[in-house]
């Protein structure tokens, strides 16, 4: 196999994946410290989540295969992990709210 060079493209798709990773470990222990209300993380993990999305997309049109295949498997799973987190707080915002 040949050593391919990661284009700009790609680096770009797979330093968004690293970044919105670190973002959401940051964001989940927000909700103590700051004692506001449910909404706030909620937000906030939906913004990730549409960030996620947006790097599957952008590691998609990358050329190297490597990206792709970092990207689906990734972004996926973290689409998913995410996802997962906003279903679970809306529950709680929903049973402590009257």
């Amino acid at each position: 196999m040949e050593n391919e060079k990661l284009d700009k493209r790609s680096l770009q798709a797979v330093s968004l994946t690293a970044v919105l990773l670190v973002a959401s470990i940051l964001v989940f222990p927000i909700g103590k410290l700051v004692k506001a209300d449910l909404w706030l993380p909620i937000a906030l993990f939906a913004l990730i989540d549409a960030g996620f999305i947006l790097a599957l997309f952008m590691g998609m049109r990358s050329q190297q295969r490597f990206v792709k295949l970092f990207s689906i498997l990734a972004n996926g799973v973290f689409i998913i992990v995410t996802s997962f987190m906003i279903y679970l707080l809306l529950i709680a915002n929903g049973i402590s709210e009257p």
